[in-house]
């Protein structure tokens, strides 16, 4: 949903208005979903919010939202032009970030075992291959 976010500036501290606030398309696996197929999801969230704050939202509005989970067991991370740039730093802004307009963002999570990321990197970018 697009909405009027108010947000403080981390540079000049004061509170302005975000609008519209910008849009960043989330990918990520459905959870129990075998066919290993990538879902994607437009998330607006204004662009002075932290990494986390959008992970959060993104967790919620993808349906992977879990009570309780710890914030270490998923990540965003930046994907660009075919290729992965970085996990993107939960204490950051979006703003910190040089990211383009409607950037691609990977959404992983660790599974349940909680040692390593259920989205394969590899999985992904031959799915972003035979999207472009």
């Amino acid at each position: 949903s697009r909405e009027i976010i108010r947000a403080r500036d981390p540079i000049k501290q004061k509170l302005v208005f975000d609008i519209p606030p910008k849009s960043y398309m989330i990918n990520y696996l459905k959870p129990g979903d075998d066919s290993q197929n990538i879902s994607s999801k437009q998330v607006f969230i204004s662009k002075y919010a932290t990494v986390a704050d959008l992970k959060h939202k993104a967790l919620k509005e993808c349906g992977l939202y879990k009570e309780n989970e710890p914030e270490t067991d998923s990540r965003l991370r930046d994907y660009f032009n075919q290729n992965s740039r970085q996990v993107l730093d939960d204490k950051k802004t979006l703003l910190s970030y040089n990211l383009p307009y409607e950037p691609d963002l990977l959404l992983e999570k660790k599974n349940e075992q909680g040692n390593e990321y259920t989205e394969k990197l590899e999985h992904f970018q031959e799915w972003r291959r035979k999207q472009a």
